[in-house]
C-alpha cells in the first residue's frame, strides 16, 4: 500500500529521473549481469540482510544462505526484484518472492556480500545492505 502510495505522490519526479537515466540494462551483449550506472531513490523501501550476521565464518567448500526482509517493497510487482552481489561483481538476481538466497563456490577469504533492491527495469535503489563474511 505504502509502495503504490509513494508512487502516486512521486510519479512526476520518478518518471523524469528515470528517463534521463543512463545505460539502464541489466544485461550486456553477452548475457551476462552488468553493474548498473545510475540508481534510483529507495523512496522509503528498505532491504536488510537478517542472516548471516556480520562476520560469519563459513568453512571452505560450503554453502551458506543469505536471507533478508523488506519494508515497503512488493517483489515480483511490476517486476521488483532483489539482487546480490559479491565484492562489488554481480551474482544473482533473484525475481520471484523468495526472501533468501544460498550462495556457493565463494574461494577462501574475506568477501562483502551487498543486497539491493531492484525496479522493473533493473535498476538498482540506492540503498541496500552489506555484510563481510570470511570462507576459511
Amino acid at each position: 500500500m505504502h509502495l503504490r502510495r509513494l508512487l502516486f505522490l512521486g510519479v512526476g519526479v520518478l518518471v523524469a529521473s528515470l528517463a534521463s537515466a543512463p545505460n539502464l540494462s541489466a544485461h550486456g551483449s553477452d548475457g551476462q549481469m552488468e553493474e548498473h550506472e545510475a540508481r534510483v531513490p529507495n523512496y522509503g523501501a528498505v532491504i536488510r540482510i537478517v542472516s548471516p550476521a556480520d562476520g560469519y565464518v563459513c568453512p571452505a567448500g560450503m554453502d551458506f544462505e543469505v536471507c533478508v526482509e523488506l519494508e515497503q517493497f512488493t517483489l515480483v510487482q511490476d517486476g521488483c526484484h532483489w539482487h546480490v552481489s559479491v565484492d562489488g561483481e554481480p551474482w544473482s538476481m533473484i525475481m520471484d518472492d523468495r526472501l533468501n538466497e544460498v550462495l556457493h563456490g565463494l574461494q577462501p577469504g574475506e568477501h562483502r556480500i551487498e543486497v539491493l533492491l531492484a525496479d522493473g527495469e533493473h535498476r538498482d535503489l540506492e540503498e541496500g545492505d552489506a555484510i563481510t563474511v570470511v570462507v576459511r
